[in-house]
């Protein structure tokens, strides 16, 4: 095996471990952290009653009273 040979074997096998040596403790942090909270549940939406109708216009009586 030529000194080419062996140095790129050697720097993919120094790759590879110092990926598994990042990669490996992020996994194991993610997985341990809390799941996040639920978010909350929406607002409930409030209808404005109707305003109600206006009172009957009384009609104009004309004429003799008493």
């Amino acid at each position: 095996m030529s000194d080419v040979a062996k140095n790129l074997a050697r720097r993919r096998l120094l790759r590879n471990a110092a990926m598994v040596a990042a990669v490996v403790p992020a996994a194991l942090l993610a997985g341990c952290l809390a799941p996040a909270p639920p978010p909350p549940p929406p607002q409930p939406v409030v209808y404005q009653p109707p305003p109600p109708p206006p009172p009957p216009v009384r009609p104009i009586i004309r004429g003799e009273r008493g």
